[in-house]
């Protein structure tokens, strides 16, 4: 058995020599069993043959040389366009995915909510249609109810919240605008994720986010009084502070919301269940010199749901006081007579294609003659005239005035029974920023019409029948002043309501040769005629029966109407009668009217 190898003692200076460094210092230093790598190789390469190591080192020098071959042809070919694109987008893909899960965070903002801002630019992420899309994040720590606000000077913002429990919403498009969008109904606690593009491809800019805890709006009602406010509060939203409010209206029951400032001109957005609304209203701008601004809303609702009012200044950045108003423009109701009424094209009326409009409504009843006036020397009138249906209007008569006269009359025979509306309005539109209007009279008077043929009593073959023909009579006064008329007989009519009374109708025309002026009632008129027979006997007028147009008078003008006399008793024997018409002052005109009997 061979003796075991003896290990040879190293001195201690040439130990020392060859101890590590690390080994001499305060803290024990205990290498591993295992060999490190660099040792391993320098251990292989010595273990191989000078002829193996001679030929590992062409090799590595030939792959030198083809990978530097390489290197310069590919130096020397620059890469194609599409290269290039596709290296955009996977940096852009890449650069999307690093903001989408490190989206930018919103900070705590002055009014108690959140506020961030950024712009939609080219590098940004990319929808499949072209939309550059930003990425931002909040985290609210309560459980209270808020909105995402999105507002931009640069485009039309479009903005998505994913929540917590992984359900996105999208913007309300009842609070969408050019400017807005808004997605509303969150509830914390927990980060919502918050996605900002544009509505159109392509569009960039800068944009700004908010959170607003404000769930309920103040509400606008027509009960309302004159209401004071102060645009200045809160984060402006696209560089403009805004005030919102509920508006309750009921469909098709116009509005007017009339708004005053004397720190800024008042702009206004409503917005409705598809957004803005652009078609069913109108606005007005005005400024009494430079100390008060203001702005008319007129408005047409269709929903029976509130619209939301944005009150904000047409400048961005201004604050001040404002006030405002809601009122409606309603349908006046009447009650045909042969009663004059007044009114006035203007600011309280309302506002459409250019014109402004005021609506009366009334009733025509069965059997019914219905007489319509309208008369005007500040403007050319018109008038439309509606049969009210279930939710909406049927148009039955319509005159534009072309001719631009200064009155309009109209006696329809077959107006239906119904409920009308009648819209008086102007023949011309607005011309430079001014709307036509001024003072105007009207008049709507309801004919009663009487059985001209039948017999009083149809059971009764005996009973006296009526009669009616044409009787022509012509004659012409001057009054006291020195005005002259003409008037005209065209028929008479004798009939015997009830079997034991006689009724004399008279068709009358009336032509101002050179007055100018109101004409007198057709009450006051019928009332002061007289109508005799040829027998002496008398026939009491009947205002009330009698009926007839015309409000105001000018040279060539007529009005026509009917005039309605009222005797006791049956009388049949009626061969010739005398008609005194009035001209005032105790005047008349005699008219001898042969009946063809």
């Amino acid at each position: 058995m061979p003796a075991p190898t003896e290990t040879p003692t190293v001195p201690s200076s040439e130990a020392a020599a060859e101890t590590p460094r690390a080994a001499r210092s305060p803290v024990a230093w205990r290498p591993t069993d295992e060999p490190t790598l660099g040792t391993g190789l320098r251990s292989g390469w010595r273990d191989l043959s000078v002829r193996v190591r001679l030929a590992m080192g062409a090799a590595l020098v030939l792959a030198l040389a083809l990978m530097t071959a390489g290197l310069w042809q590919e130096a020397a070919e620059p890469p194609s366009d599409s290269d290039v694109r596709a290296e955009a987008v996977a940096a852009r893909t890449a650069w999307a995915a690093a903001r989408r899960q490190a989206p930018t965070a919103l900070q705590p903002g002055p009014d108690g909510g959140f506020v961030g801002a950024g712009t939609l630019e080219p590098g940004d992420a990319e929808t499949g249609a072209g939309r550059y899309v930003d990425f931002l994040s909040v985290e609210p720590s309560d459980s209270s109810r808020f909105s995402v606000v999105v507002t931009s000077a640069a485009f039309r913002p479009d903005v998505s919240v994913l929540t917590p429990e992984g359900e996105r919403l999208g913007a309300s498009l009842l609070l969408g605008t050019d400017e807005r969008a808004e997605v509303v109904g969150l509830r914390g606690p927990g980060r919502f994720e918050i996605t900002v593009t544009s509505a159109e491809p392509g569009r960039t800019g800068a944009y700004e986010v908010v959170t607003t805890t404000r769930a309920v709006r103040d509400t606008l009602t027509f009960s309302d009084p004159l209401r004071a406010d102060t645009l200045g509060a809160g984060t402006p939203r696209a560089g403009r502070y805004e005030a919102a409010y509920a508006l309750l209206a009921e469909p098709d029951r116009p509005v007017i919301l009339e708004v005053v400032s004397p720190a800024f001109r008042p702009r206004l957005t409503l917005l409705g269940p598809a957004g803005e609304i652009r078609q069913q209203r109108t606005l007005e701008r005005g400024a009494a010199g430079d100390s008060l601004y203001g702005v008319v809303l007129r408005f047409h609702p269709g929903w029976d749901l509130p619209y939301t009012l944005l009150v904000s200044s047409d400048a961005r950045g201004q604050t001040g006081p404002f006030a405002m108003e809601l009122r409606t423009v309603d349908a006046r109701d009447i009650t045909p007579s042969d009663r004059v009424l007044s009114g006035t094209l203007g600011q309280e009326s309302w506002l459409r294609d250019g014109r402004y409009v005021d609506a009366y409504r009334f009733r025509v009843r069965a059997n019914e003659e219905t007489v319509l006036a309208v008369q005007s020397n500040d403007f050319a009138p018109a008038f439309r005239l509606w049969r009210e249906e279930t939710r909406g209007a049927e148009e039955v008569l319509s005159e534009l005035n072309r001719a631009e006269r200064a009155r309009i009359e109209v006696t329809p025979d077959d107006l239906e029974p119904g409920l009308y509306v009648l819209e008086v309005t102007s023949a011309e539109g607005a011309e430079g920023g001014v709307y036509p209007g001024g003072d105007y009279t009207l008049r709507v008077e309801s004919r009663v019409p009487v059985d001209l043929f039948g017999p009083a009593d149809p059971d009764d073959p005996d009973s006296p029948r009526g009669w009616t023909a044409p009787v022509r009579a012509s004659a012409s006064g001057t009054t006291e002043d020195g005005e002259t008329f003409a008037f005209d007989v065209s028929g008479v009519s004798v009939t015997y309501p009830g079997g034991d009374r006689t009724m004399i109708q008279v068709r009358i025309s009336v032509r101002s040769v050179d007055y100018t002026g109101p004409w007198a009632p057709w009450r006051r008129f019928a009332s002061q005629s007289t109508l005799m027979d040829m027998d002496g006997r008398s026939y009491r007028p009947s205002p009330g029966l009698s009926a007839g147009t015309g409000v105001l008078a000018e040279p060539g003008a007529t009005r026509q109407g009917r005039l309605v006399f009222l005797a006791d008793g049956v009388r049949t024997d009626i061969r010739r009668l005398v008609l005194a018409a009035p001209l005032g002052g105790g005047r008349t005109v005699p008219l001898r009217l042969d009946l063809p009997r």
